[in-house]
């Protein structure tokens, strides 16, 4: 014995459609959410460390779940979610890469390169054109995959896993720099792992 649900609402400024199979008997319920136009808030994910918010994007993802035992943890270590989101014309928070590119011309020694890029200030904004990427949630880790964010100085290639009962992350992002007179410098990696209101940085 089963159920279908299709719920059409809007929730923090997105279209969001919902298709829902629930079964009864197992308790098991699987689906697909689409979100369109979603515009990530400020006051939600913007005001720590590091942070991206606003823009507009669309995001699928397809889910499954055993809500046999109604005990949180147990939900959140049997959803299963596989999806994939695009943004643009966001903001992140934490540096400003055209002020960070225009004092990488201005070193007068490329050593100087890493103590500049271990400088942020954490009130910097910078203008993203692009957000991609793919991220799967299995087990109570949520996966991020593939992930891309670009503007004109950089390029972001970010993965990592997130353990959401542990509230612990831990990210790669492998960075492509590029300024007005260094087209082509050595990609280099921040790498991110703590809670997500205390975490360290590490720069290779």
């Amino acid at each position: 014995v089963g159920s279908e649900m299709c719920i059409r609402d809007r929730h923090l400024n997105a279209n969001l459609i919902l298709n829902t199979e629930y079964n009864l008997d197992s308790k098991k319920i699987k689906g697909l959410l689409l979100m369109k136009d979603f515009n990530i808030p400020e006051e939600v994910f913007g005001e720590t460390k590091y942070d991206i918010f606003g823009g507009t994007g669309n995001m699928t993802a397809k889910f499954d779940s055993n809500l046999k035992n109604k005990d949180l943890q147990s939900i959140i270590n049997k959803t299963n979610i596989q999806g994939k989101f695009f943004f643009e014309d966001s903001m992140f928070r934490g540096m400003d890469t055209k002020k960070i590119a225009n004092k990488i011309d201005s070193l007068k020694k490329f050593s100087d390169f890493f103590s500049l890029m271990q400088s942020f200030n954490p009130d910097d904004l910078s203008s993203i054109n692009e957000i991609s990427g793919d991220f799967l949630v299995s087990k109570g880790i949520l996966k991020f995959k593939e992930v891309i964010i670009k503007n004109e100085n950089f390029k972001i290639f970010s993965s990592g896993n997130y353990e959401i009962n542990e509230n612990y992350l831990n990210l790669i992002n492998k960075i492509k720099l590029k300024t007005n007179v260094y087209k082509n410098l050595p990609d280099f990696q921040i790498e991110l792992s703590g809670t997500s209101e205390n975490y360290s940085t590490k720069f290779k």
